[in-house]
């Protein structure tokens, strides 16, 4: 018989069996000891799951806990991984702590600051030295971030430049006074 010991307490019990039929009846008793054991389980979820690269996001975290053990977790530690799939390297990582009653069941909502370069990522969240849950979420490239950077500015200053000398040319003929009662001269 199998019965799961990790829903008992830890200690020293005895495990009776009695057999019988009309004859017969057989005794056994064994002492067993039930011993500590941790466990945990846990749910993910993760917003946004795209990000833009190179610039400080917040990605919001809600991390459900449940206690598979036999013995409370109290200030137990749990370690978020950034992790980079294309190089297979931890990025960042931040440790946090949390108690869970036996059988009980928690949840943390954690605002996770992260500046990473363009590529696939998961957060994975590891308690035991043991990946419990993991999210993927992509960082997407700075393109847009560039285009404000660099080209932004030439072409106001050259829409700036165009639009004086347009000013200082006086209107070749009088269809310019009013268009659509925007541009008077």
């Amino acid at each position: 018989h199998n019965f799961d010991s990790a829903v008992y307490p830890p200690g020293s019990y005895t495990v009776r069996q009695e057999v019988s039929n009309e004859t017969i009846t057989q005794h056994h008793s064994q002492s067993v000891t039930i011993t500590a054991s941790k466990g945990v389980s846990s749910t993910l979820s993760l917003q946004p799951q795209s990000v833009p690269a190179g610039q400080e996001t917040m990605l919001e975290l809600s991390i459900g806990l449940s206690n598979t053990g036999n013995v409370p977790l109290e200030d137990e530690p749990m370690t978020l991984n950034v992790f980079h799939v294309e190089s297979d390297d931890v990025v960042q990582h931040e440790t946090l702590t949390f108690s869970v009653a036996v059988a009980g069941e928690e949840s943390i909502d954690f605002t996770l600051p992260v500046n990473l370069a363009e590529g696939q990522y998961e957060l994975r969240v590891l308690v035991f030295e043991n990946i419990i849950a993991e999210a993927p979420f992509t960082v997407v490239g700075g393109i847009e971030k560039e285009k404000l950077v660099d080209i932004m500015p030439r072409v106001l200053m050259m829409a700036g430049k165009r639009w004086h000398q347009q000013q200082q040319q006086p209107p070749q003929n009088g269809h310019h006074h009013h268009v659509d009662g925007v541009l008077t001269s």
